[in-house]
């Protein structure tokens, strides 16, 4: 994968599942990849193929949606399986402690009440959640809109689409309208080296420096990255059973269910 701001009429290098890509921007604004493998620009970036595709591209409505400001954020490596990086950005059990003041609360751990389905080969999720009131980058900072709950938290809802096995976005609800999102794709460029790229909208704030949104999302997920990579083993068990999970991990349970049977049914 690349960004499609990066790849123009000079040959773009990059790494896919430990094997040499080179994609090109052609005349007709379509791309190419000189190592034979099938690519199309989709949502901002360039996805590759190596195999005869078997599932849709993920999607990203809010990436052609003229009441929202997309930001195509730049990518970043972790020594980590791409696995576990997208699961990451699943996981609600983490929230209260390892993004305190931002994304969750150590006064409030327990994960509310959630809704987890499948529609096709999609995990999806919906969740009414109240975070921390201070957080310039959901509430714009204090607001005379904000609905607090009694303890002084903003009250938003949750929306989670996995698109397996390496994509997924989210769109939260926020008081008096607003709505931001943030779309993520872990690209492995070998077994233990993943890249992520990552989009950010919002439909409020345009006023705002995008640089603002983008740092305050590197200084969240900075908070992740030695967990991620500390995970043992490095990618995702195929059996379930094989790792200790609590009533507030239904979402990632769901999620490897998925990937397992994505699994074998390619085994088939």
């Amino acid at each position: 994968m690349a960004r499609a701001c990066e790849v123009g009429t000079t040959p773009y290098g990059t790494t896919l599942l430990g094997q040499p890509i080179a994609v090109v921007r052609k005349a007709d604004s379509g791309v190419a990849c000189f190592t034979a493998h099938q690519c199309v620009a989709h949502i901002g970036l360039i996805w590759v193929a190596l195999e005869e595709p078997v599932a849709p591209l993920p999607s990203f409505p809010e990436f052609d949606d003229d009441t929202f400001h997309t930001i195509v954020c730049p990518s970043y490596d972790w020594d980590c399986h791409a696995s576990r990086r997208l699961e990451n950005f699943l996981d609600f059990a983490h929230f209260a402690w390892v993004h305190p003041g931002t994304k969750g609360d150590r006064e409030f751990p327990e994960v509310s009440n959630q809704e987890v389905w499948r529609e096709g080969d999609e995990v999806r999720v919906r969740q009414p959640r109240p975070e921390p009131r201070d957080d310039p980058e959901k509430t714009g900072g204090p607001a005379d809109d904000d609905q607090p709950t009694d303890d002084g938290r903003v009250m938003s809802t949750m929306h989670y689409r996995g698109y397996p096995p390496l994509a997924a976005q989210l769109h939260q609800e926020l008081p008096g309208g607003r709505a931001y999102a943030v779309f993520l794709a872990a690209s492995p460029l070998d077994g233990h080296t993943t890249r992520t790229f990552w989009h950010v909208a919002r439909n409020y704030g345009f006023e705002q420096p995008d640089s603002e949104f983008v740092q305050f999302q590197l200084d969240m997920v900075e908070s992740d990255r030695p967990i991620v990579e500390s995970q043992r083993p490095g990618a995702i068990p195929t059996d379930v059973t094989a790792e200790l999970h609590a009533t507030d991990d239904n979402v990632t349970l769901q999620w490897r269910r998925l990937l397992r049977e994505l699994v074998e049914r390619a085994l088939l």
